[in-house]
C-alpha cells in the first residue's frame, strides 16, 4: 500500500521537495545543532576513522539525524566546520526550508581552494535536515523527494 499522509497539507504538489513547507500557525525554528564524533577502530575492516553525528534540535522538539565521515586527522577540521561555521547559518531558521538553508551554508563557508570536505560538511547538515522535516511532516522521504514506484521495471 503506497504511503498516503495523515494531514493532505502535509505533503503535497504545492510544497514539494523544493517548494517550501506546507502552510503552518506557527513556523518550527532550529534551536541548536549538536556534533558527536564517533571513533571507528584502526583494526577495523571496512572503515578506519571517524565519523560526525550531526543533530539538529528544534523548537518543537524533533532532531534530525546527519552523519559526516572524516579521516582521523581532519575530524577536529570537520567537527569546527559544523560548530562555528554551519551552526551559525542554521541556528534560528525554519528546518523545512531546505533549499534555502543550503544556500546559507554555502555563503557561511570561506573558500580557499578545493571544497571537498566543506561540501561533506554541508552534506552531513543537509542530511540531518531532510530526516527533521520527514519527521516533522509524519513523511517518508521518498515521498518528500518525489515519491516511489509501486513498480521497477526488470
Amino acid at each position: 500500500m503506497p504511503w498516503a499522509p495523515r494531514d493532505a497539507r502535509a505533503v503535497s504538489p504545492a510544497h514539494g521537495a523544493s517548494r517550501g513547507p506546507p502552510e503552518r500557525s506557527r513556523s518550527v525554528k532550529i534551536t541548536d545543532v549538536r556534533v558527536k564524533r564517533c571513533s571507528v577502530s584502526r583494526d577495523a575492516r571496512a572503515y578506519a576513522g571517524d565519523i560526525q553525528i550531526v543533530e539538529i534540535h528544534t523548537d518543537a522538539g524533533a532532531t534530525g539525524l546527519g552523519f559526516v565521515p572524516a579521516a582521523s586527522a581532519t575530524s577536529d577540521l570537520v567537527a569546527t566546520l559544523l560548530r562555528r561555521n554551519l551552526k551559525a547559518a542554521v541556528v534560528g531558521e525554519d528546518p523545512l526550508l531546505t533549499d534555502d538553508l543550503w544556500r546559507r551554508m554555502h555563503a557561511a563557508v570561506p573558500r580557499r581552494g578545493g571544497e571537498g570536505l566543506v561540501r561533506t560538511c554541508m552534506a552531513g547538515v543537509d542530511f540531518a535536515l531532510w530526516d527533521l522535516k520527514g519527521k516533522l511532516l509524519d513523511a517518508p522521504l521518498s515521498a518528500l523527494l518525489g515519491g516511489g514506484r509501486p513498480r521497477v521495471a526488470t
